[in-house]
């Protein structure tokens, strides 16, 4: 009698590999936030929180739509992973700093809300449900980062 051998287990392999190769591709900004690339980004505030070992300030500015469009663009020239971990809300050098940007689109009344850390986790907090990214490459992320602090310095 020949003895089989059961082909369940390559089968379930092969839809696990599958969704984590789906879960974890690249994205790009506009696919995170589900906007096209020309949707018109109105009412754009920014919000700068640094926390020192010793004190937290705040800053807050409004961008104007070129200014909010100009961000977004610095911000799609990466792609994005999920991220799932806490050790990019730590530091060791005890300094930190979180770039809130609550926005419409066009007419919308809607508020759109996406928050971006020190360590270069993006949060999107659109439809109420929290999802975390990261750069996919990191030598983007300082880049990216220094970028956005340069047009945020220039307005907050």
């Amino acid at each position: 009698m020949k003895k089989y051998m059961p082909y369940w287990p390559i089968f379930a392999l092969i839809i696990f590999l599958t969704g984590a190769s789906i879960w974890y591709r690249p994205l790009s900004l506009h696919q995170i936030l589900r906007i096209s690339k020309n949707e018109a980004i109105t009412d754009c505030k920014l919000i700068l929180t640094q926390w020192g070992k010793n004190n937290v300030t705040t800053k807050e500015g409004k961008l104007t739509s070129e200014e909010a469009k100009k961000l977004m663009s610095v911000l799609a020239e990466s792609e994005y992973v999920r991220f799932y971990g806490n050790e990019a809300y730590t530091t060791s050098e005890g300094e930190y700093y979180t770039i809130d940007l609550a926005y419409t689109l066009g007419d919308e009344e809607e508020i759109y809300r996406i928050s971006i850390t020190k360590h270069g986790v993006l949060t999107d907090y659109t439809d109420g449900n929290r999802k975390v990214y990261t750069f996919e490459e990191e030598e983007e992320k300082t880049k990216i980062l220094n970028q956005i602090l340069d047009i945020i310095n220039t307005k907050v």
